[in-house]
């Protein structure tokens, strides 16, 4: 959305000044009135400021494509509504959920810029608001009333919970005994930046943040030595043009770039503003050491995934992919597959193929298979996406190393199909037969906590899963006495 210059000359026009009337208490709120120019002022501007500038924006997704300049625009407009408590107070009686999308929207900038505390008191006002509007005894009304005019309750409801959970206010459950038999070394770092923490990327954080609440439970010391934030450093360059110049990003930059010098020994480029590989990937994994772990898949995105999984009974559609190709993004010109799959599948009866779409998540449940083919690297998100959609992932990334071969039979609930062939892959698909679809399908539905960083079947998450082959690492390693010994 381009923010016009009058919305600029508003913004920094408006201040504590321009409050007028009497600001009422929340037991009379009208919540859905959401007429700012009511509260802080008769200028026209105002009027429909909600409706122009913010109700776009309640449809909240908290992950790595979030802008930091409109969340610069949200963080002035926190500073306006939360000068005072009757400022608030006015507000929110005035327009409540356009009131949470300003203080969500603001966050990681917030945090950002002003660090993790100022951002943890902004979120509990909007968990208290939260509070107060759902001990009301009209509250569903309220809800369908504010949905009527456009606003997505449920999401800024539940990403008011979601951020709970990250920055700490809901504290995870303590780890077990045999969590703690497991002697970690956390690398020391930088302050996470919030908006880190969430996109496929955001393990490398949430892994590093789950090994120091480790090391504080359990009292851990070295052994295992974590390192990340390469990717961490790279929706920093999203997210904020990647300014050297500011402590935080140049921390990172910094750490990383010693990081790749230190055990780098491939290429490491950037072109375009995008990270880019050759066709043929040269391979660091080790079985002996190396752990492959799944990728992030924010909770907001897990939840619906889950929510369109659909029984196969249910499943009208027999493959789909809709994703990044080089005809709709100029880095993935030399990522083959996915040309090859436009052109060997687009069109065929029970397919669906091409870019992105309205309406992904609800098609993933609906089909039977979903292709999983390498990006610019032979990694994938849209393996993670398709095991929590229920949908049976058929791998096409031929140099792709899967995570916990160890603890998983991944041919009990997958097919890897060489890429070459993708001509010969619907006739494949079509011909295996309904029982056994059905068998996969089922293992997929067991099999896909593993994936899932918010699970909470136990036992069975992303973290269980390193935690258990880390511990295999220890116990394979061969015994040594050291150099010298001998009685006291």
């Amino acid at each position: 959305m381009a923010w016009s210059p009058g919305f600029l000359w508003l913004l920094a026009q408006c201040s504590f000044h321009c409050v007028r009337g009497n600001p009422g208490t929340l037991g009379g709120i009208r919540w859905t009135r959401c007429a700012l120019n009511e509260v802080l002022g008769s200028k026209s501007e105002l009027e429909s400021f909600w409706q122009d500038y913010v109700l776009h924006w309640s449809s909240l997704h908290i992950d790595s494509g979030a802008s930091l300049e409109l969340a610069r625009f949200f963080m002035k407009w926190t500073e306006i509504l939360t000068q005072t408590k009757e400022v608030l107070r006015s507000v929110a009686e005035n327009c409540l959920f356009g009131v949470l999308t300003v203080l969500l929207q603001a966050l990681p900038a917030i945090d950002y810029e002003k660090g993790r505390h100022e951002a943890t008191d902004v979120l509990k006002v909007a968990s208290d608001l939260v509070a107060i509007f759902q001990e009301q005894p009209d509250r569903e009304r309220i809800r369908s009333n504010s949905i009527a005019d456009g606003w997505d309750v449920d999401s800024l409801l539940r990403t008011t919970r979601l951020y709970d959970t990250i920055l700490g206010r809901s504290k995870p459950a303590k780890p077990s005994t045999t969590e703690c038999g497991l002697k970690i070394y956390v690398a020391a770092m930088a302050k996470m930046p919030l908006q880190c923490l969430f996109g496929m990327y955001g393990t490398e954080l949430l892994f590093h943040r789950h090994f120091l609440d480790l090391t504080q439970d359990c009292g851990a010391l070295g052994l295992i030595r974590t390192v990340g934030t390469g990717k961490g450093m790279e929706v920093l360059n999203y997210f904020d043009h990647f300014n050297t110049d500011d402590s935080e990003a140049a921390t990172l930059f910094q750490q990383t770039l010693q990081y790749l010098h230190e055990v780098g020994d491939g290429e490491w480029f950037r072109r375009g503003g995008e990270d880019l590989n050759t066709e043929t990937a040269q391979s660091s994994f080790n079985r002996w050491k190396d752990i492959i772990i799944p990728g992030h898949i924010d909770q907001w995105r897990a939840e619906v995934l889950r929510q369109q999984n659909q029984p196969l009974e249910s499943r009208d559609v027999l493959v789909s992919f809709h994703g990044r190709y080089s005809g709709n993004t100029e880095s993935y010109e030399n990522v083959t597959v996915r040309n090859w799959i436009m052109r060997d599948l687009a069109g065929l009866p029970g397919v669906s193929v091409g870019g992105f779409v309205e309406g992904y998540h609800s098609l993933m449940g609906r089909s039977r298979f979903c292709l999983a083919p390498r990006g610019i690297t032979p990694w994938t998100i849209h393996l993670f996406v398709a095991m929590l959609a229920g949908c049976i992932p058929v791998i096409l990334s031929d140099d792709l190393e899967v995570p916990f071969q160890e603890l998983l039979d991944w041919t009990s609930f997958s097919v890897k199909w060489p890429s070459k062939q993708t001509g010969e892959l619907y006739q494949y698909l079509r011909s295996i037969p309904l029982e056994m679809v059905s068998a996969m399908k089922a293992q997929v539905d067991r099999t896909a906590c593993w994936f899932d960083y918010y699970s909470v079947e136990p036992g069975c998450s992303p973290f269980v899963a390193v935690l258990s082959l880390l511990r295999r690492r220890v116990e394979q390693r061969p015994s040594f006495t050291g150099h010298f010994w001998g009685p006291v």
